[in-house]
């Protein structure tokens, strides 16, 4: 006899709240807490601003803060704490973004252990990567497209950001993206700073220049701005865009996170060429088929 289970929709709402509570509750508070608010709620359901509604609240909240409870919930996933310390950045660039791609590399690569950089459509590496002794330059036989970022593989436990030369990024980018990694958790979760959240009346980008208080859910992850456990790297070929991340994502039971930051920390180049390298689909056909299949 199959085990009830809750519609997908529930279950990753639910998993939603339980990452709320996760990030805005201190685990040494949980637990005192969670039983604080269903005990009053219980006792004092009719009185304004509490309500029946907050008892499972706050016993979910006092289930995170037990911790063979926490080990259950996140059975078959590694937990955060043994993402390991290795840091890899992966990028993909064109001949026509060399000048952007150096910039980049220079910004990026003493803030991570590796960077691997795939050149679609180089006749030969720059010689002034050499420079770097961390940087793992690669020329494939044929344009990757946006499936370069998915090479090589990972470690289960290494910590991947996705990168583009998009983007003019602070020198503190990967530990603040890190620090967001690490209060969220990235056995289920995935972060970023370009994210849109889904709705029926349409996308609402949440886009990185723009300022964000604090963390939101989203349905779509700019593949750029990508921190996630090397286990949830996506195999090559099965994402060439961010709508297919999202299934992907998906798919893969995991929820995408667009996280905190001050207006203009991470602000975007101006266009390189006529067609950009990665283009985030926020409409057209691809969008509609992937919201449809949502």
């Amino acid at each position: 006899m199959k085990r009830p289970r809750l519609p997908d929709n529930w279950r990753r709402a639910l998993r939603r709240g339980l990452a709320w509570l996760r990030l805005k509750v201190a685990e040494p508070w949980r637990l005192p807490l969670g039983i604080l608010i269903a005990v009053l709620a219980a006792l004092f359901w009719w009185l304004p601003g509490l309500g029946l509604w907050m008892v499972p609240v706050g016993i979910a909240l006092a289930a995170l803060g037990v911790r063979p409870i926490r080990r259950r919930l996140n059975r078959g996933r590694p937990p955060a704490r043994v993402i390991g310390p290795v840091t890899r950045g992966h990028m993909v660039t064109v001949p026509e973004r060399e000048e952007a791609m150096l910039e980049t590399v220079a910004r990026i690569a003493p803030q991570v252990d590796r960077l691997h950089l795939v050149l679609n459509g180089f006749d030969a590496i720059p010689e002034v990567l050499g420079a770097y002794g961390n940087v793992s330059p690669f020329i494939p036989k044929h344009d990757l497209g946006l499936g370069g970022l998915f090479l090589p593989r990972p470690g289960e436990v290494d910590r991947v950001l996705l990168l583009s030369d998009d983007f003019a990024y602070p020198t503190d980018y990967v530990r603040t993206l890190l620090a967001h990694g690490a209060r969220l958790g990235l056995d289920r979760n995935v972060v970023g700073y370009d994210g849109t959240a889904l709705s029926k009346d349409g996308p609402r980008r949440y886009a990185p220049e723009a300022r964000l208080g604090y963390a939101r859910g989203v349905g779509l992850l700019s593949l750029e701005t990508v921190l996630l456990s090397g286990c949830h790297l996506p195999p090559v070929g099965q994402v060439e865009d961010a709508a297919g991340f999202a299934s992907w994502l998906s798919g893969a039971d995991l929820l995408p996170w667009a996280v905190p930051r001050e207006a203009g920390w991470l602000p975007p180049r101006p266009a390189l060429i006529e067609k950009p390298l990665t283009a985030f689909p926020h409409q057209g056909q691809r969008w509609q088929d992937w919201r449809d299949a949502a």
